[in-house]
């Protein structure tokens, strides 16, 4: 009775709770916000990249006949685009995890990186010349990293760690869909255009009023995903008023309130922490690096695709851009398999999963070698290569985030208050993006180069070599053959992070 009185006016002094917290709060809701926030940026990427060309013939304010302006020009300045995005993505990933993970919110960070977005779209809809289409990329590129690192951090924080890969796999889901999704969309709206593109002199397919429109339509998207992101209410945050820890098993404010200290040595060693970069001292755990160089290696593969696969059935096939964007269908189905394949994850542990996966993906990429001339069998026979390399690539894909997570997690139970207060989830789902945004940049440079250079099936089987050398490696992941992916607590039960052998 005592101490009911007590703790209820600890939670009454916090003030009237906001509305609808129950459902703003819930895992369901938070869940829906990520996922929406990262299909508006995925969405934004696909709708925009397909009218770079003409966009910059039309607005630049260069005439037709200019050099610069020729189609192998236009092209160049596409990738240029294409590759600042990238870059800007890969290099401020760590920023952003360092940042949400030192701010008393996830929502600060998450809304940040919605305001470079809003930001981007309204510089490229003034841009007129290069140089503000290059800075609007750049922070689009920016917005990118905010969602992905922040949402995958709220993911941790909201859910229970037995479900997290299978959560995790949602997530991937979309992730994983990002460039078969942009040629999808390329296909169409250059597609439909195309009789007008060959009347125009310098062309020119989206007049000014068109283009205005497709921003239009970007800001209406992204004033949905305002409202639910100013909507959610972290689970944290919740706390205030539910008097509960408000975190999933899996967040790193969860370990440190469910695991006690354990002795005196202990004691010291959350008091000092590891520093304001503690972070790095993880890569003193192959473990690490082995997931980081996976999580490369699988965005070698899928971005490989993204430079070679429309021009091989373009001149293999003589298929159009409409071909060339559905053929990427046969990559987008296997990938709704991903929840499946995080809750074999969750079951069986991240080693067995990462291992068949990158073992049985080897040899659907040396299979490509079998399509080579124009019959209807060799396009049936392409399609279902393209879905079993999906597929065994998905296999893996919620289990090396799973990893990266399970190092923190086992950290933080080793040495509580190791990361400091807010923990470091957001610091390494940061190196991951990284890691995955390095993979989307050198594959199409690799895959490219192996096509025009050595062909269809070189390049085919050049990756399938990456691939199956890396099944090597991931024998070190996870703790144990058939693990399941709970790290245990007490310190006979966590695996060490920093062992060498």
């Amino acid at each position: 009775m005592t101490d009911s009185n007590e703790s209820s006016p600890t939670i009454s002094t916090r003030g009237r709770p906001p509305v609808l917290l129950e459902y703003r709060s819930s895992t369901a809701f938070i869940l829906s916000c990520i996922v929406l926030a990262t299909f508006v940026d995925i969405f934004l990427y696909g709708m925009i990249v397909p009218i770079l060309p003409f966009v910059l013939q039309s607005r630049a304010g260069v005439l037709p006949d200019q050099s610069m302006y020729t189609p192998s020009q236009s092209q160049y300045w596409v990738t240029v685009l294409l590759v600042c995005e990238s870059a800007a993505d890969l290099l401020t990933s760590p920023i952003c995890g360092f940042v949400a993970d030192r701010t008393p919110s996830r929502m600060l960070p998450f809304l940040i990186g919605l305001g470079f977005l809003v930001a981007s779209l309204a510089m490229l809809l003034v841009a007129r010349s290069i140089s503000l289409f290059v800075v609007a990329r750049i922070m689009q590129g920016i917005a990118s990293s905010f969602v992905s690192v922040v949402g995958l951090a709220l993911v941790v924080d909201t859910v229970e760690k037995e479900k997290m890969g299978q959560i995790l796999g949602y997530v991937g889901l979309a992730i994983n869909r990002e460039i078969p999704f942009s040629h999808n969309t390329r296909s169409f709206l250059i597609q439909l255009p195309s009789d007008a593109s060959c009347q125009s002199n310098g062309g020119v397919v989206y007049d000014t009023g068109g283009y205005d429109a497709v921003i239009g339509m970007a800001f209406g998207l992204i004033g949905l995903d305002f409202i639910l992101r100013v909507a959610l209410i972290e689970k944290r945050v919740a706390a205030k008023w539910t008097g509960t820890d408000g975190m999933g098993s899996g967040g790193a404010l969860g370990q440190q309130q469910s695991m006690p200290v354990r002795s005196n040595e202990t004691s010291v060693q959350v008091k000092r922490g590891g520093g304001t970069f503690a972070i790095l001292s993880l890569f003193r755990s192959p473990r690490l690096v082995i997931a980081l160089w996976g999580a490369f290696v699988q965005a070698v593969v899928i971005a490989s695709f993204d430079a070679t696969l429309p021009i091989f059935v373009s001149t293999t096939f003589g298929w159009t851009s409409l071909g060339a964007g559905l053929i990427f269908l046969a990559t987008v189905i296997p990938t709704f398999l991903e929840p499946f394949f995080g809750f074999l994850c969750d079951k069986y542990g991240v080693r067995i999963l990462t291992i068949v996966s990158f073992l049985l993906a080897a040899p659907s990429l040396v299979l490509l070698r079998l399509v080579t001339h124009d019959t209807f069998h060799q396009k049936i026979l392409l399609s279902a290569i393209l879905a079993l390399i999906a597929l065994f690539m998905d296999f893996g894909f919620p289990a090396l985030m799973v990893e990266l997570e399970n190092l923190v997690t086992a950290k933080e139970r080793d040495v509580p208050g190791f990361f400091g207060r807010q923990g470091a989830t957001a610091q390494i789902f940061g190196l991951y993006s990284m890691a995955f945004d390095a993979g989307v940049l050198v594959g199409p440079i690799w895959a490219g180069f192996m096509y025009e250079q050595h062909g269809w099936g070189t390049m085919g089987w050049s990756l399938g070599l990456l691939v199956g050398l890396t099944a090597l490696p991931m024998m070190r992941l996870g703790d144990g053959w058939g693990c399941s992916n709970i790290v245990l607590s007490g310190s006979e039960d966590v695996p060490e992070v920093f062992e060498l052998s």
